[in-house]
């Protein structure tokens, strides 16, 4: 058992190197930032909350920051990445002795002194084979550098796993409860517990006390609504009282096993895809002959101890193509990029199966070791080398902001990482003390007033008789300062050099997704100035870096149409909406090529499939006003009528509304659809004129008299139709 403590200490010491030498330098893409910030002030971070994690990194940012142990640097970005390390190092530990314990049924051989050397020797190289198939993968290495959730939750499973084969219920049951505040996918490890359960006698009192024990763990949340209560500034779902506390906790906003807004239906090819998916994956962390080894291990450990194995198993199962399943995303970059933290549990129980190969009596099972080597070295990246995107860019946003003048977010402009990433400069660096930021999702910053003069991103122009020009529909710019679009290109220090393109292959899918902002944004500088050719050259940079980033390739798209390069704008656009069957704005956008185009069937059908996927008041405006262009002036007034109660405030629609009754000589909704739009805008000389005119028609010319007096009074000069008015008045 001495031996057994001594490669502990070694295999924690190893781990806590070669993982410690490739920390995260700086802030990363997801929920870090958001947790560190969340921790540093002892706030309530996104459902479920994660009170177990942010009062230990607390401890932990508050020990780095005193005493200044690591020398290099006080960021708390990366005293909280270096957190994870020790997490790392503890979870291997505490595999080793779980291998250990079951290898050959060892429990029973010590006690009965039956345990031969050679036997004791194989059942020490299996633990640490074990441990360092699940280290050497790249999942264990990225999410035991980077300050999440991931990394103390394989810590509990394994602690929790190893409690309840060694009989410990009380405790087995206070890591469950404990481990539960910390995040909540614990949870998939339960079906392996009571599976174990089934086979102990006394397996009812078992139970009992580690329900009883579990609910004490369970007190951690207590954390939430006593924080809560003094109003922290970050305070996702304001856990104060009891209905509130029960939504953050069971994530009732969320969706239990929803980790991600883009889950679809489920359909069988989409289940097959989703399981292969992971099976092919779960091949390129541990490598094929990797996962020969876990194959064979397990039936070695079949063999040997079926109880222990099946649990293993069980684990594999219910962590592994059930959760994915449940979870059911959509297996594209998006989605893969989510889902790629969750392999940890199946690497553990793989991991731990592959040890089973030790059993062999063969002297060249030795040669196994060959593979972690290669992932180990194949794996590693020191940290010089990693670059961190967000903090970049974060940073480039911080430097132009103006102290007097608020920052406003908004909804659907940007995502949780920019949000995250201003949480933390503010909160985590107080580098954004005395400057406003108000967001309209309300979960981090406080919600802002309605901002006067905002800028929208799906507006026409009202014509007296026929549609205006479209301007595309995007997803990007949400970040305003005194309600003026803040990404305002015309200026160069906002994006002065963006990043250094060697270091591109290195990014992720979401910190690519932040990094295309800079040469985008300086493709439409330079556009605007009038530098074509110079701003074509950076789009498809930025297009090559985000090749498969759908509102990207989409916002390309409208760049393109802009220009008048309709081809090149519809080549993009079905890209987008390849990628992201689910982006609106994408068929919103060849509606308007084909509208553009006068191929009024294929606008109406692209038109249809943006408003199947999310009912729009804007996208029922331009179907109506397709069926208009195309003759169909009834179907017109019942598209009008659905843009109009999607949002009666959307102005725009009265005026083609009352054009499509008019056309059907339908002139008292004519009149009244004109009306309604001048309470919207009153003095509006288009409604003024095309009242006065249906009141022409109907034969009403008094009122038609004082309608075409006001038009006088509100057109511009030079109209041409101010003629036909005052003929009107004339005759």
């Amino acid at each position: 058992m001495r031996k057994d403590k001594f490669i502990v200490y070694i295999l924690f010491l190893f781990s806590v190197i070669f993982l410690g030498l490739q920390v995260f330098p700086g802030i990363h893409v997801g929920d870090s930032p958001e947790l560190i910030a969340a921790a540093n002030i002892l706030g309530n971070a996104h459902p479920p909350g994660y009170p177990l994690y942010l009062i230990i990194a607390k401890l932990f940012l508050f020990i780095g920051s005193a005493s200044g142990i690591f020398f290099v640097t006080k960021s708390p970005a990366f005293y909280a990445n270096f957190l994870q390390v020790f997490y790392g190092g503890a979870a291997l530990a505490v595999i080793y002795y779980l291998v250990l314990f079951n290898f050959n049924n060892i429990n029973v051989q010590l006690k009965k002194g039956q345990l031969k050397n050679s036997d004791n020797y194989s059942r020490l190289l299996a633990g640490i084979f074990s441990c360092s198939m699940i280290l050497s993968t790249l999942v264990y290495i990225n999410q035991s550098t980077v300050a999440e959730v991931f990394m103390l939750n394989i810590l509990f499973a394994a602690l929790l796993i190893l409690g309840v084969v060694k009989k410990k219920y009380s405790f087995a049951g206070f890591i469950f409860g404990l481990g539960m505040g910390k995040q909540h996918t614990l949870i998939v490890a339960i079906p392996a517990v009571l599976f174990l359960f089934y086979f102990e006698s006394k397996r009812w009192k078992s139970f009992k006390n580690f329900t009883i024990w579990t609910l004490i763990g369970l007190s951690v949340y207590l954390y939430s609504p006593i924080r809560a209560g003094i109003s922290p500034a970050i305070n996702w779902g304001d856990p104060s009282n009891l209905r509130r506390f029960i939504r953050v906790i069971t994530r009732a906003d969320y969706g239990t096993f929803a980790l991600h807004g883009s889950s679809t239906g489920l359909t069988f090819g989409k289940a097959v895809s989703i399981v292969v998916y992971f099976f092919k994956r779960m091949t390129d962390l541990l490598t094929l002959p990797g996962m020969l080894a876990v194959l064979a291990g397990t039936v070695i450990w079949l063999k040997k101890n079926i109880k222990f194995t099946a649990s293993m198993l069980i684990l594999m199962l219910f962590s592994g193509p059930l959760f994915f399943l449940a979870a059911n995303m959509k297996i594209d970059s998006s989605g893969i990029s989510i889902l790629e933290r969750f392999f940890l549990l199946p690497v553990m129980a793989a991991g731990i199966l592959a040890g089973g190969l030790f059993y062999l009596k063969s002297k060249y099972k030795y040669i196994l070791f060959l593979i972690p080597l290669y992932l180990m070295i194949n794996n590693f990246t020191p940290s010089s080398l990693k670059y961190s995107v967000l903090d970049k860019y974060i940073r480039d946003i911080s430097h132009e902001l103006i102290k007097s003048e608020p920052l406003y977010i908004t909804r659907g402009g940007v995502g949780d990482d920019i949000v995250f990433g201003l949480a933390y400069l503010k909160y985590a660096e107080g580098k954004l003390d005395g400057f406003d930021i108000y967001s309209e999702y309300g979960s981090i910053f406080p919600r802002p007033e309605p901002v006067k003069g905002r800028a929208s991103f799906a507006t026409f122009s009202p014509k007296r008789f026929s549609s205006g020009k479209f301007l595309p529909e995007q997803k990007i710019g949400g970040l305003y300062q005194a309600g003026l679009l803040f990404k305002n290109y015309y200026r160069e220090s906002i994006f002065p050099e963006g990043i250094d393109r060697e270091k591109w292959d290195s990014l992720n899918y979401r910190q690519r997704n932040i990094a295309v902002n800079y040469p985008y944004f300086r493709a439409r500088k330079y556009i605007i100035s009038g530098k074509i050719k110079a701003g074509l050259k950076e789009l498809e940079i930025s297009a090559g870096l985000g090749k498969d980033i759908p509102w990207l390739l989409n916002n390309i798209g409208n760049i393109y149409m802009n220009l008048g390069k309709d081809s090149q704008a519809r080549r993009y656009y079905l890209k987008a909406v390849e990628l992201d069957p689910g982006l609106a704005e994408g068929y919103n956008n060849l509606g308007n090529i084909f509208y553009n185009s006068k191929k009024w069937a294929e606008a109406i059908n692209y038109y249809k499939k943006a408003i199947r996927v999310e009912p729009d008041a804007v996208r029922y405006y331009n179907l109506g006003l397709t069926y208009m262009q195309s003759g169909d002036n009834r179907q017109a007034v019942q598209y009008f009528n659905d843009a109009l109660k999607k949002d009666p405030g959307y102005s725009k629609t009265y005026n083609d509304l009352g054009l499509a009754y008019y056309r059907i000589s339908d002139y008292n909704n004519a009149i009244n659809s004109y009306k309604k739009g001048l309470k919207s805008e009153p003095g509006n000389p288009n409604l003024l004129f095309n009242l006065a005119n249906c009141y022409e028609i109907a034969g009403a010319s008094g009122k038609a008299d004082r309608y075409w007096r006001l038009y006088l009074e509100n057109a511009v000069s030079g109209d041409p139709d101010r003629e036909r008015a005052l003929w009107y008045l004339k005759n």
